[in-house]
């Protein structure tokens, strides 16, 4: 007989939870998926930036069936459990690809973790074909979660990944972040040449606190609804940044 951790416990039952008080559970990264399939132009090559193990195609079959994904990360353990058909190992602030040959370019948590994000900007709109998108998900600068992100031990981190996943340490790779470019004054302000098309603040379910006692939880759920309700708040201390910019003609 399979026995059942008490943090598996908690963790089913906050996520039944999350279920009930959110729609489609509460799921922010659906928004970027969706803006992903809306692109005109995901047709052709679309570049996954920092992918990591983490296959684009999987939650995009329709988009993966028209057109080529190409994973992309600098560390090359991620990539080795990435199931994509087509895996380059990179450095974003030097990509190997021709000038304008990316019809869309994908990055999901990646922002928050680069140093200098002027040049991967400049990087990203080298490789972009005209009325060529990036879209991207991070994490808002001053959100409860980056703000304990910044002042956290990468050990605690590591340690917090494991119980909201339930994986083991060896799976588990935690990378340092910056958050230098994780506002919408800083996208803004850091966006070079790129126009903007869409640029909103969400905020979910409450993800790092499933593996805590139920009423605890809850504490946070009811705090991510008034986040979620009153806009002001959402726009200062929303959970996520997703957007869209697009090279112009």
């Amino acid at each position: 007989m399979k026995t059942i951790s008490i943090i598996e416990i908690f963790r089913q039952m906050n996520r039944k939870i999350n279920d009930r008080c959110f729609e489609s559970g509460g799921n922010t990264f659906r928004h970027y998926l969706k803006r992903i399939e809306q692109n005109s132009a995901v047709a052709g090559v679309v570049l996954d930036l920092g992918a990591g193990a983490v296959t684009l195609a999987s939650y995009l079959p329709a988009v993966s069936q028209k057109s080529l994904i190409i994973a992309v990360d600098s560390s090359i353990q991620g990539l080795l459990r990435n199931v994509s058909r087509a895996r380059v190992v990179a450095n974003a602030e030097r990509l190997p690809f021709r000038d304008s040959s990316i019809h869309v370019i994908a990055a999901s948590c990646v922002f928050e973790h680069i140093e200098q994000p002027l040049q991967i900007l400049k990087e990203c709109f080298r490789v972009l074909r005209r009325r060529g998108e990036l879209v991207f998900y991070t994490p808002h600068k001053r959100s409860y979660v980056a703000v304990l992100a910044r002042i956290t031990p990468m050990c605690v981190h590591r340690l917090v990944r494991v119980l909201q996943t339930g994986k083991s340490f060896r799976e588990i790779e935690v990378i340092p972040t910056f958050y230098r470019m994780n506002t919408k004054a800083e996208l803004h302000s850091q966006k070079g040449s790129f126009d903007v098309v869409s640029l909103e603040t969400h905020i979910g379910a409450p993800c790092y606190t499933t593996f805590f006692p139920p009423p605890i939880h809850v504490n946070f759920v009811l705090f991510h609804k008034i986040v979620e309700k009153v806009q002001w708040i959402r726009e200062s201390i929303g959970e996520v940044l997703i957007g869209c910019f697009v090279k112009p003609e």
